[in-house]
């Protein structure tokens, strides 16, 4: 009687330990997976401020080719001015006295 009962006495001991395993391992588990939505949450942000970086970079360049653009422009236009102004001087001079 005395070993049936220390049987059973073992075989919940075993039923016990197994459980707390599974529930160790569960645990484990849900760590493991919150880790992993962490970090894709973070590569996710990560990619969102390189894209973010990246248009405003692109920015940049079409603001800084416009200013360059009307730049060239306006100096086209002075050189216009200036050949505008020296057509008439030069005119004059060679007008016979």
């Amino acid at each position: 009687m005395f070993q049936v009962g220390h049987s059973i006495h073992i075989q919940r001991q075993i039923q016990i330990q197994r459980q707390i395993q599974i529930q160790r391992q569960i645990q484990i588990q849900r760590q493991i997976h919150i880790q992993r939505q962490i970090q894709i949450q973070r590569q996710i942000h990560i990619q969102r401020q390189i894209q973010i970086q990246r248009i405003q970079i692109q920015r940049q360049i079409q603001i800084q080719r416009q200013i360059h653009i009307q730049r060239q422009i306006q100096i086209q236009r002075q050189i216009q001015i200036q050949r505008q102004i020296q057509i008439p001087r030069m005119k004059q001079s060679d007008l016979p006295q």
